[in-house]
């Protein structure tokens, strides 16, 4: 009979402590998902060029001080996990949360842009978002060229899942006002 290892998770402090020591290569991006460190994969032009439109329809608000648009920066969502989504729109802070990270509280929306990490945004991040309570979560799927919205977080899974497509728009539930062409996007 096989007997499965029993894994060390590591929490957030012991991860920044390996990172201070130098133990992940400065080339690679990390993030730490439910006490694991998990390679990010690379960004390709099209992925990068999407997170930019996408912060480019979110700067009016920031600039009326609504909210913040913070790109590929970790959120706290417990001791255990600190991803690092393609966007987080958040509360609007004055000292962008130099005492701490955004929490599921300050967060109104994450948006994940998706080619290669495909499987790891909708079967590992997604469940994680609606266990620790995102109230919206936006997958842009650009292998089928669709984006998907998520709300109404339930344990580990969304109530509601809508699609978009070309010649339609969206908007952030928290700012309904906020109208986007997904063309735009996509």
């Amino acid at each position: 009979m096989a007997i499965q290892p029993n894994k060390h998770l590591i929490n957030v402090s012991e991860y920044y402590q390996l990172d201070r020591d130098y133990l992940f290569s400065k080339k690679k991006r990390v993030e730490l998902i439910e006490g694991e460190i998990v390679e990010m994969t690379p960004m390709g032009s099209r992925h990068a060029a999407v997170v930019t439109r996408v912060m480019d329809r979110f700067l009016p608000l920031q600039a009326s001080q609504k909210a913040l648009t913070r790109i590929q920066l970790p959120i706290c969502l417990s001791v255990y996990s600190e991803p690092e989504p393609d966007i987080t729109l958040v509360n609007y802070q004055s000292d962008f949360y130099r005492e701490g990270h955004p929490q599921p509280k300050n967060i109104y929306l994450i948006v994940e842009v998706s080619d290669t990490s495909i499987f790891q945004d909708r079967h590992v991040k997604l469940p994680l978002y609606a266990q620790y309570a995102i109230s919206e979560v936006w997958l842009i799927d650009l292998n089928e060229n669709v984006i998907e919205t998520y709300r109404e977080p339930f344990f580990q899974r969304y109530q509601i899942k809508k699609e978009y497509r070309t010649d339609q728009t969206l908007s952030p539930q928290a700012f309904p006002d906020l109208t986007i062409d997904v063309n735009d996007l996509l």
